[in-house]
């Protein structure tokens, strides 16, 4: 048996003017972190993880890369660091000239990887 659902509530601007539909997109940022935070610890309960796991261990050539571009040490920060908030990684979602690029394509689909080589 298949389901297909999809639906919405609310409005997609602040005015109330426009009402939210199934295709609307936005920005769900910090959102993420929740289900993060909370399904990190039961994988590491089920010894898929490590906390004190580097991230170099984690992630694709490419990410640790771009990172290590950006003067990261991927082997220096651990997923404790990452789920902590001490990682030092910069909030590029915050950063005014991440957002006037990605702002200035409305459109595009950024990828990861993308947005990550953006710092």
């Amino acid at each position: 048996m298949g389901l297909d659902w999809s639906g919405t509530a609310g409005v997609f601007d602040r005015s109330g003017a426009q009402p939210l539909t199934p295709n609307a997109t936005f920005r769900i940022a910090s959102n993420t972190k929740t289900f993060t935070a909370a399904a990190t610890p039961r994988l590491v309960e089920d010894g898929k993880l490590e906390l004190d796991l580097p991230i170099a261990d984690l992630l694709p050539a490419e990410y640790l890369q771009a990172l290590q571009g950006g003067g990261y040490d991927p082997e220096a920060i651990t997923l404790q660091h990452l789920l902590a908030h001490t990682s030092r990684l910069h909030d590029y979602a915050e950063d005014a000239a991440f957002q006037e690029t990605v702002f200035a394509e409305p459109q595009k689909r950024w990828t990861r990887l993308e947005q990550v080589r953006l710092r």
